[in-house]
């Protein structure tokens, strides 16, 4: 999930809630797709960064941040569809 996703319309509680939700979503992911994503995201590497970091061929970083993108999308549809929901309301 990107940074828009939490608002000043989201409550606190909201936000932890969240960061629980992604931490256990993001526990589902393979081990190397969490790293990389890890490495990805919070740092801001970019692709060709964490694989030299990492010493990875470009290909396999890429393939793994689609897959675990995708698959964290997922997991978290149900707080997108609720942001949705809230923001209509």
């Amino acid at each position: 999930m990107d940074g828009d996703a939490l608002d000043q319309r989201t409550s606190p509680s909201d936000a932890v809630e969240l960061r629980l939700d992604v931490e256990r979503a993001t526990r589902q992911l393979s081990t190397t797709e969490r790293i990389v994503l890890r490495h990805v995201v919070q740092p801001g590497l970019s692709h060709d960064e964490v694989a030299c970091v990492l010493a990875m061929p470009l290909g396999t970083v890429k393939s793994h941040t689609k897959r675990g993108k995708a698959k964290l999308r997922a997991l978290l549809a149900d707080w997108q569809a609720t942001s949705r929901e809230e923001v209509r309301k």
